[in-house]
């Protein structure tokens, strides 16, 4: 989990801290990890998990935050933030589907995931929503959330900075720096890939989906410049969020 906060706007101005967070799962808080949550008054939670992710780790509390889950139908980011004790199942699932000649091994596989993100209209319609949420909430402070934190949230973590006029640049190593947090824990959930499978096209394909590529957020930001001309133009066209909208928000999310 990490705060958002010390971005630099195109006004000159910059993102508060302790507004706006981002983490993987709340399915392993320990108690005085929820006390710790509860003090910094986050008090709306966006979950874009899936069912199943949701049923096998179910998240734990945060003082009365209410919690919105907004999910993105995108069953590779599920596969990218699963856990090393339910991997051997998948990687069987996957040894069969490389088998049948279904398998997707491009490496571009998590671009295309996010591409589809830009351009599918009830992903737009999540996402807008959790826009407006999260500026109804300015008085108090918003975490969003996935399974690993890695690209369902890395996009709507993007698309907040973007209303926010943050730079290109700035969104582009705030999405890296989930790469530097993770890099532990994907040597070891390679390994385990490693242990269950020789097949060098399901591991190709499990380390794609694991990583963090540069690539990644700066294709999805090319293709709403490549729709609208610009990001924010994309922001107001697609995901249709109003100038009043935009001001308010960075009135209240920038100091």
């Amino acid at each position: 989990m990490r705060d958002m906060g010390g971005y630099h706007s195109s006004d000159g101005r910059s993102v508060k801290w302790g507004k706006l967070f981002r983490s993987d799962d709340l399915h392993s808080l320990t108690d005085d990890d929820q006390n710790k949550l509860e003090e910094l008054d986050i008090n709306l939670i966006i979950d874009y998990r899936n069912l199943d992710e949701r049923t096998e780790r179910p998240s734990k509390t945060i003082g009365e935050a209410k919690t919105y889950v907004l999910e993105p139908n995108d069953p590779v980011a599920a596969i990218a933030s699963e856990e090393i004790n339910s991997s051997e199942n998948t990687v069987k699932k996957l040894v069969l589907e490389e088998k049948a000649g279904r398998l997707n091994t491009s490496d571009d596989l998590l671009v295309e995931s996010m591409v589809r993100y830009v351009h599918d209209e009830p992903t737009q319609n999540i996402y807008s929503r959790m826009l407006r949420l999260t500026g109804n909430n300015s008085e108090h402070a918003t975490l969003q959330h996935c399974h690993g934190g890695k690209d369902r949230t890395g996009y709507g973590s993007a698309l907040l900075l973007l209303l926010l006029g943050v730079d290109r640049e700035e969104v582009v190593q705030d999405y890296l720096r989930t790469a530097d947090f993770n890099k532990e824990r994907n040597a070891k959930r390679i390994a385990e890939y490693e242990s269950f499978t020789s097949n060098q096209n399901v591991l190709n394909y499990l380390k794609n989906v694991i990583g963090i590529k540069e690539k990644t957020i700066r294709k999805a930001m090319a293709e709403m410049t490549k729709k609208s001309g610009s990001p924010m133009n994309y922001l107001q066209e697609y995901l249709k969020i109003s100038d009043d909208l935009v001001l308010d928000m960075r009135d209240n999310f920038l100091v």
